[in-house]
């Protein structure tokens, strides 16, 4: 598997983001699925940890396969798990890390889905770095989906 195989060519601080960019054949060289949408597969691997940013672009989460790893987004630190649809509104601090377990745990692949190409045509991609590695957990674990996930089916 290409997206496995990445993480022993390129390490997570080279990469700070380590994703394979899927590629409409339709619109090659602009790294996107369509003309306002980019999507990639993301790996983390156990013990790593993608540092804390924001970025006027609004992303979506699709976990692929693997455990073990977590996404903080705002404050609100939430475990991901395979089939989970986890949303980054634009402009909130972000990271996600990979906790090592006893036995070493496992790596873990998501969808990544943002509208990159629509805020390069609009002209207005911004990003900024987080000071440190990590954001400040704020919230408990659940507070969104506590505030914002009535009636949802799990």
């Amino acid at each position: 598997d290409d997206v496995l195989a990445s993480g022993s060519l390129i390490s997570a601080e080279e990469a700070v983001r380590r994703v394979l960019i899927l590629e409409n054949p339709g619109l090659p060289g602009q790294a996107s699925i369509t003309q306002s949408l980019y999507a990639g597969l993301q790996l983390i691997l156990p013990g790593e940890i993608a540092p804390s940013h924001r970025h006027t672009q609004s992303a979506l989460r699709f976990i692929v396969e693997g455990r073990g790893a977590y996404t903080a987004v705002n404050g609100e630190r939430t475990t991901m798990h395979p089939g989970d649809f986890i949303i980054t509104p634009s402009w909130t601090w972000h990271d996600h890390g990979n906790a090592e377990t006893v036995d070493g745990g496992e790596p873990v692949v998501w969808l990544d889905g943002l509208d990159i190409p629509l805020l390069r045509f609009l002209d207005a991609g911004f990003a900024e770095n987080y000071p440190s590695a990590t954001q400040p957990v704020t919230r408990p674990e659940g507070d969104s989906m506590a505030r914002y996930g009535h009636n949802m089916a799990p």
